[in-house]
Parts: structure tokens; C-alpha cells; sequence
């Protein structure tokens, strides 16, 4: 599931997709209709690698797969507060993003769990 997901975020990542398209709205609503919600406890295991999931697709250079991935993780902040700041950091730090500005500012909203 982790390899079909990260491979789909990359096949969408090749080509620029217009602002409103069928792609785009995939990306940002993959993780509202995925039954793969933060459960804890005996799933701790699938949960991590969710989360790894959405880490990783932030490296991705698709403004859509980025915005997914950010939108996915608001919705396991207070399951995982750590591990999604941790994430969200690591893509604001980033050398080299060329994610734009508002894109960026959708990022630093993490902390309120926001996104």
C-alpha cells in the first residue's frame, strides 16, 4: 500500500496539472477518504508508516501531492502532534523548495493542527 500510494503521488508529480483539476483534488482529499485514520494502540505500526507516507510525499516537487500530504497530516496531529511538526519542519526546511508562498503558509499552520 506505502509503494502504490508514493507511486501514484510520483506519476501525478511529472507533469504540472492545471490548478483545478481531478488530480489536484485526489491529492487533497486522498488522506479524508482513506480508510487509514490514526487508530494507535495494536495499529501503531501501520499508523507510523502512514505517517512516513505523508513525510515522503512532501519531498515530492508537486504542489498537489505536497498539499495532500499536508492536509493529510493535519488530520493525525493530535494522534501524532511530534511526528507531524517533526515532518512539517523537515519540508519547511528543505533546501531548495520551490514550493510557493502559499503553499508555505498553509505549512506553518501546523502547530494549531490547522492545515
Amino acid at each position: 500500500m506505502k509503494a502504490a500510494i508514493l507511486e501514484l503521488a510520483e506519476a501525478l508529480a511529472k507533469g504540472p496539472p492545471p490548478p483545478d483539476n481531478l488530480a489536484n483534488r485526489i491529492c487533497y482529499m486522498f488522506w479524508d477518504v482513506c480508510p487509514l485514520g490514526p487508530r494507535g494502540g495494536d495499529a501503531r505500526e501501520q499508523d507510523l508508516a502512514c505517517l512516513d507516507v505523508m513525510r515522503r510525499t512532501l519531498a515530492i516537487p508537486h504542489c498537489a501531492c505536497q498539499e495532500g500530504a499536508l492536509h493529510g497530516l493535519a488530520h493525525w496531529h493530535a494522534s501524532y502532534p511530534d511526528r507531524v511538526r517533526d515532518a512539517v519542519a523537515g519540508f519547511l526546511a528543505a533546501p531548495g523548495s520551490a514550493a510557493p508562498p502559499e503553499l508555505l503558509r498553509y505549512a506553518r499552520q501546523y502547530d494549531s493542527g490547522v492545515l
